[in-house]
C-alpha cells in the first residue's frame, strides 16, 4: 500500500473507495492515489517553502513586490475524477504582507510562476479581492475575501463539471463549470510571510462534505430508479430476445408459455432462428472442452467465416484444442505426447511474430508438472471456454448480418460502462455496498 494511501471520510463507502481495495488485493498498489501532500519536485519556485510534513507553504522571498513574485505548489498526485466528488481545505496560517494568496487547482503542464487561475488550465479563488479567475488573468466578482484565520475549502463535483469554494464552513456557490480531467489542487502565494496550511482529508473538515456527498448520492439513486422504471417495462421482452438471440430456443419458448399463462394472453412466441441450433449446440461443444467437433459444425456452416483473411477465430479454436488435449493429458497418462505434437504443427501453420507471442504463452502451460493448478491454470479454465464459446457465437452472428449481442446485453452493457467509467455521477453509488449487501 503506498505510504500517501487514505481516503476522507466521506469516501470510504464509494466505488472509489471499492476499487481501491480491489487493486490493493490484486498488486498491493493503487493506481489513481488521492492527493495527499504538497509536491516538492524541482519545478516549485525558490520563493516558497514548503513544510509541516508537506501540508504547509511559506512565501519567503525575495521579493520584488510585483506580480512576477508571484509563485504556485501543486498536490503529489492529481484527483482521480473515479471519486466523483473531490474536496480539501486550506488554513490561512497568515496573510502576510497583502494577503495575495489563492486556491484552486490547474492541470500539470501549467507553470508554477502565477497564481492560479492565471493561466489557461488553471482556476482559483483569490482572497486579496475575493475574485474567481477561470485561465485568465481578469478575474470576477465572486466571493468574499479571506484573511489570516480564514479557512478556504474547494470542491470538484466530475458529475456535474463544477466547482465550487466554501469560507469558514459556509457554501459560497458555483465558481466554475465544465471543469474535468486530469487536475492538481493547487495553491499560490505572492508577497512576504503569507503562509497556508492545506487539509486532504487527513483531518476532519470544516465544511460538511460529507453531507453534501450524500445528497448528491441521493440524486445519483434519483436517476439510477428513473432508469430501473423505464427498462423495467421491457424486461420480459429484454430476456425473451436474449435468450433467442443466443440460441437458447427451447427456453425463449417455454419463457413465451410462462408469461401467456401469467398474463393470460396469447402466447407470443419468439421469431423463428434457424441458426439457433446449431449455435447453441457449437456453443455447448465448446463448453464441455469438444473443439473437433465444434470445428466440424462450424466447417460445415459457417466455413467462409472460419477462413477470412481477417479472422482469428480459427487460431483460437485450435489454441483451445491444444489446452483442452494439456487437460485431458493431465488426467490421463500417456496423452501428452500427442497435444506436443499437435502444438507442434500449429508452429508450423503459424509462424509469423504475432502468432508465436500467442502460441508461446499458450505452450507455456507445459512448464508445469501440474498445468491446472498452475499460475497458467486460468487458460485451462470452465471460464475460459465460456469465454470462447461467447466470441464464437458473437462471430457467427456478426458473419450472418445480426447483432453481436442482443438488446438486453447491450442494455446491461450500458449500465455498466455508466457506473464504471462515461456516467461521472456513477461514481457516487457502490454497486456492492448500496445494493447487494443485503443480498449477501
Amino acid at each position: 500500500m503506498p505510504q500517501t494511501y487514505f481516503l476522507p471520510s466521506y469516501l470510504r463507502n464509494s466505488a472509489y473507495a471499492a476499487d481501491c481495495e480491489a487493486a490493493l488485493i490484486r498488486s498491493g498498489q493503487i493506481s489513481s492515489p488521492l492527493p495527499a501532500l504538497l509536491s516538492k519536485n524541482k519545478d516549485v519556485p525558490q520563493v516558497l517553502k514548503i513544510t509541516g510534513d508537506q501540508h504547509e507553504v511559506v512565501f519567503v522571498g525575495p521579493a520584488k513586490n510585483s506580480d512576477s513574485d508571484a509563485a504556485s505548489v501543486r498536490a503529489d498526485h492529481p484527483i482521480p475524477a473515479s471519486c466523483g466528488l473531490y474536496y480539501f481545505e486550506c488554513t490561512i496560517l497568515s496573510k502576510g504582507r497583502d494577503g495575495f494568496i489563492g486556491i484552486g487547482f490547474c492541470r500539470a503542464n501549467v507553470l508554477l510562476s502565477r497564481l492560479p487561475g492565471w493561466e489557461a488550465d488553471s482556476w482559483g479563488y483569490h482572497g486579496d479581492d475575493g475574485h474567481s479567475f477561470c485561465s485568465q488573468g481578469t478575474g470576477k466578482d465572486y466571493g468574499p475575501k479571506f484573511t489570516t484565520g480564514d479557512i478556504v475549502g474547494c470542491a470538484i463535483n466530475f458529475a456535474t463539471g463544477e466547482c465550487f469554494y466554501t469560507k469558514n464552513g459556509v457554501h459560497l456557490g458555483v465558481a466554475f463549470t465544465g471543469i474535468g480531467g486530469s487536475l492538481y489542487p493547487s495553491i499560490g502565494l505572492r508577497t512576504l510571510n503569507e503562509h497556508v496550511r492545506v487539509n486532504f482529508g487527513q483531518e476532519p473538515f470544516v465544511f460538511d462534505i460529507d453531507f453534501y456527498y450524500r445528497q448528491e448520492k441521493t440524486r445519483m439513486y434519483a436517476r439510477v430508479g428513473e432508469a430501473v422504471d423505464d427498462v423495467s417495462h421491457k424486461v420480459r421482452e429484454l430476456v425473451s430476445g436474449y435468450l433467442a438471440h443466443n440460441g437458447f430456443t427451447e427456453s425463449a419458448r417455454a419463457l413465451a408459455v410462462d408469461v401467456a399463462t401469467q398474463t393470460d394472453t396469447a402466447v407470443d412466441y419468439p421469431a423463428v432462428d434457424t441458426d439457433a441450433g446449431t449455435r447453441q449446440q457449437v456453443r455447448s461443444l465448446i463448453g464441455c472442452g469438444d473443439v473437433d467437433a465444434a470445428l466440424e459444425l462450424l466447417e460445415g456452416r459457417w466455413s467462409g467465416m472460419l477462413h477470412q483473411p481477417e479472422s482469428e477465430l480459427l487460431f483460437q479454436l485450435r489454441c483451445q484444442k491444444f489446452l483442452e488435449m494439456v487437460k485431458r493429458a493431465a488426467a490421463v497418462s500417456g496423452q501428452l505426447d500427442q497435444a506436443i505434437e499437435y502444438g507442434q504443427s500449429l508452429q508450423n501453420i503459424y509462424s509469423d511474430p504475432s502468432h508465436k507471442v500467442a502460441l508461446q504463452e499458450t505452450f507455456s502451460v507445459l512448464a508445469y508438472d501440474d498445468p491446472l493448478e498452475s499460475p497458467l491454470g486460468h487458460l485451462l479454465s470452465d471460464d475460459g471456454r465460456a469465454r470462447l464459446a461467447e466470441h464464437v457465437n458473437e462471430a457467427v452472428l456478426v458473419y450472418s448480418g445480426r447483432s453481436a449481442r442482443s438488446d438486453l446485453e447491450d442494455v446491461v452493457a450500458g449500465l455498466a460502462r455508466g457506473v464504471q467509467v462515461n456516467e461521472p455521477g456513477m461514481a457516487f453509488i457502490n454497486v456492492h455496498r448500496d445494493f447487494l449487501t443485503e443480498i449477501s
